[in-house]
């Protein structure tokens, strides 16, 4: 008996641990969720790496910008690879930006758009997998 309450106390421990790490990583409160901007720009750089697909763009005002999507696994069910971009390319994209104004950073993306072939990702709820 004594061993089941130590491995089920321990689990509990551990799922616990877990998510607050989980959680923390995850958390947008930086991010004003209230306002939407859309920046045209070229991109000095396309990471497609895990946890989260990175764009950095030079906006026409030279202010340069830091674009934070989903994973690589979300990205791929909304047809959105490691080909889809690449430096050079001039781009139209939506998504949060931090609350701080200083910080030229942009998140929760809604869309992102290649004017001069007419290449478009947007998240729905296949890229999600929900549905």
């Amino acid at each position: 008996m004594r061993c089941k309450f130590t491995f089920g106390l321990t689990l509990l421990m551990a799922v616990a641990i877990g998510s607050g790490v989980a959680s923390a990583h995850h958390s947008y409160s930086a991010f004003d969720t209230q306002r939407l901007v859309t920046l045209e720009g070229t991109i000095e750089e396309f990471s497609f790496v895990n946890p989260h697909v990175l764009v950095v763009i030079k906006t026409k005002d030279s202010q340069t910008y830091r674009a934070e999507f989903p994973s690589i696994a979300v990205l791929s069910r909304g047809d959105f690879t490691r080909t889809s971009l690449k430096p050079g390319d001039v781009v139209v994209m939506s998504g949060r930006p931090k609350k701080d104004p200083t910080d030229h950073v942009v998140s929760l993306m809604t869309e992102i758009h290649r004017p001069s072939d007419g290449w478009h990702w947007s998240p729905t709820l296949t890229s999600f997998g929900l549905r």
